[in-house]
């Protein structure tokens, strides 16, 4: 998809028609930014991505669709940007029905600008610095209709469309076509230096020269349509990791004025979520040793009262030839034991938790599957380590009952 600098000139009338003081009609020039955004021409793509709620996609320039989100909600800014919301006015609802009633016109530059008194002047007023035009200027404009209502679908986290109104390449190229031969265009090629606003010679800024404004007034008029970035939709990652490796190949070798900068918005959420994931990991580490701490110390205690309450069965052991080493050896074995049911049930909790997790980020994220996975391998090391903590924790215990006295042991009533 290409993006340009041009400016898309919308009026309205719906709701927020002005008056002037000599009674003629007035249509208000709504804002574009941020709000209406240029959607890929595909409807297969846009379709894997968004719900139609009501109507269908466009089809042509003329045709916009508007989205809501997951709760059918706009925003105030959006429903400013139809003309069906003023700044400060209490909140509203509209029905799709409603919403699919709205129209607007497109106006290039020779039905936006009249020339006289040697500059190039709006077709109307401004009130308050909002552009109004004439009504004979906004009849000659391209009727714009809404014909849809879409919605992101459970499976689309970041969508392709982010603003609140759509439209088709298809809308641009109207606008590149008539303003690139119209009657401001011939007079700025012709007169690089003068503002055709004003009139005037462009004077440098502290932030633009007299040719960077002229570029730059170039590309608002539709004179110069060169792309001001282009974005790039791949299927999956294994597509985008390909466009990644033919814009780096592209690359090598090349001067820095020559290079495709790009970024990689799905990388940069990836890296955002690693960062995450890993400060989460680090405090679950932290509330992990804590638990093993008080766990290795539990499993002292309790084979330490096994001790206690079996002194008598260690007298009877010794009586009959067991050595030292047998003892702790019964001691370590059950301690053995625990570590290793211990390990598999956690294992196997943990598998089963990663099952839920996968596919709720799945869900949530499309294109990230099996974000937790528990190798063979890991789950060996696990278990093992459960071992060693347990045959740890019981070892001083254990060694305390290999040292019983077989005498004293016997007299013991436990």
């Amino acid at each position: 998809k290409y993006s340009r600098s041009i400016e898309v000139n919308l009026f309205t009338d719906s709701g927020l028609m002005k008056q002037v003081s000599n009674g003629d009609n007035m249509y208000v020039k709504l804002s574009t930014n941020g709000i209406w955004t240029e959607m890929l021409d595909n409807q297969d793509f846009i379709k894997s991505q968004y719900d139609v709620l009501q109507g269908r996609l466009p089809n042509d320039k003329d045709e916009v669709v508007l989205v809501v989100d997951e709760y059918n909600r706009m925003l105030d800014a959006t429903l400013m940007a139809i003309g069906l919301y003023e700044e400060g006015q209490e909140k509203v609802f509209y029905s799709f029905d409603e919403l699919m009633n709205v129209k607007f016109r497109l106006l290039t530059n020779d039905e936006m600008y009249v020339y006289a008194n040697n500059k190039y002047n709006l077709n109307g007023v401004k009130v308050l610095n909002t552009p109004l035009v004439f009504e004979d200027a906004y009849n000659r404009g391209l009727e714009i209709s809404v014909v849809g209502i879409i919605r992101p679908n459970k499976s689309t986290s970041v969508g392709s469309i982010t603003a609140g109104v759509a439209y088709l390449p298809s809308m641009i190229d109207y606008i590149i076509e008539r303003d690139v031969n119209s009657s401001i265009a011939e007079y700025m090629r012709t007169h690089e230096n003068i503002d055709p606003m004003t009139g005037a010679e462009y004077k440098s800024t502290s932030t633009l020269t007299a040719r960077a404004q002229y570029e730059k007034a170039l590309k608002k008029h539709g004179v110069d349509n060169t792309p001001t970035k282009i974005e790039i939709y791949a299927k999956n990652f294994e597509a985008k990791e390909k466009v990644k490796e033919y814009l780096s190949s592209y690359n090598k070798g090349k001067d820095e004025d020559k290079k495709i900068m790009y970024t990689d918005y799905l990388d940069l959420i990836v890296k955002v979520m690693n960062i995450l994931i890993n400060g989460i990991t680090k405090v679950l580490l932290t509330f992990s040793a804590i638990s093993l701490i008080v766990s290795s110390i539990m499993i002292a205690i309790i084979t330490y009262i096994s001790v206690l309450e079996r002194i008598k069965e260690i007298g009877v052991l010794r009586s009959i030839g067991a050595r030292k080493i047998d003892i702790a050896n019964v001691f370590n074995a059950e301690t053995v034991v625990i570590g290793l049911t211990s390990g598999i049930i956690g294992v196997i909790f943990s598998y089963l938790f990663t099952i839920p997790f996968n596919m709720i980020i799945a869900n949530k994220i499309n294109g990230l599957n099996n974000i937790m996975i528990l190798l063979p391998s890991h789950a060996i090391i696990m278990i093992c380590i459960s071992v060693l903590l347990t045959l740890i924790s019981g070892f001083v215990p254990a060694i305390m009952a290999s040292k019983k006295d077989p005498v004293i042991a016997l007299r013991s009533e436990k």
